[in-house]
């Protein structure tokens, strides 16, 4: 790989594309969306932030790992994985 496409780069580009692209979907929504939609949804997507925050899933470093090309195992006696 060349300096430019080292795993950290592209994980920070990862996690910008992500954050970049829920703030144009909200932007989106509020302008198709009334008041009352807009406040449901945003209820809505903050619960299922809580919950995927209260949930260790690790969905999201899961996915980066894979994408990366990273080795894993599972650590002894538990269900999460550890970058060798």
């Amino acid at each position: 790989m060349s300096r430019y496409l080292n795993p950290q780069m592209l994980a920070a580009a990862l996690r910008a594309l992500t954050l970049g692209s829920r703030f144009l979907l909200l932007f989106y929504l509020a302008t198709k969306l009334n008041l009352v939609q807009m406040g449901l949804f945003s209820l809505y997507w903050a619960g299922l932030q809580l919950s995927a925050s209260l949930i260790p899933l690790d969905v999201y470093a899961q996915t980066t790992r894979l994408l990366l090309g990273k080795v894993a195992e599972v650590v002894p006696g538990t269900d999460r994985q550890m970058e060798v």
